[in-house]
């Protein structure tokens, strides 16, 4: 769990550092998106967990991302899941699209903005292995998520400098350990 929730705070991170470099505003959203984006795979892992032992180590042995693996073995994905999980929070419509859309954002209807932001910062997140939700690989950029968020690739070592300092301080406070 605590390998999850430095995964899911690291993201919230990323993304509130990718939505103020962008001048989005109310950047707290994009956090809140990062740190809740892969909340379905909880339900999965707890409701389910047999079928999800199941998905982790397929997904492993065949070097594919564990959403494209819960869709062929479960017939739905924790993109999906979070997404319910939201809309019976009542929580906004742009976490919603956000959650449910951070692996494919152009899907998106109303918030493709938010579900790319979240995108990207869960695919840096994974690179940089800060914690991990049960994927072993960075799952694939979809390139029009890039374009949408428009910020050139030279601003990647300043965020993750950022990242790492803004990192460190939130989970010493929570595990009094340091980042990634």
């Amino acid at each position: 769990m605590e390998s999850f929730w430095r995964h899911s705070i690291a993201c919230g991170l990323t993304a509130r550092l990718i939505a103020t470099y962008r001048h989005e505003p109310n950047v707290e959203r994009f956090l809140i998106a990062g740190m809740v984006h892969d909340v379905g795979r909880l339900v999965i892992y707890k409701k389910i967990g047999d079928l999800s032992r199941s998905v982790l180590v397929q997904s492993r042995a065949l070097v594919k991302p564990m959403f494209w693996i819960e869709k062929e073995i479960l017939g739905f994905d924790h993109a999906q899941i979070g997404r319910m999980l939201l809309q019976s929070w009542n929580l906004p419509q742009s976490l919603e699209e956000a959650v449910a859309f951070h692996h494919h954002p152009r899907l998106a209807n109303f918030y493709p903005m938010e579900a790319a932001v979240v995108h990207v910062a869960d695919i840096v997140v994974n690179a940089f292995q800060c914690g991990t939700s049960g994927e072993h690989a960075v799952p694939p950029l979809e390139s029009n998520a890039w374009d949408l968020i428009e910020l050139p690739e030279t601003i990647l070592p300043s965020l993750l400098n950022q990242l790492r300092g803004q990192l460190d301080e939130v989970v010493y406070s929570i595990f009094g350990g340091t980042g990634c």
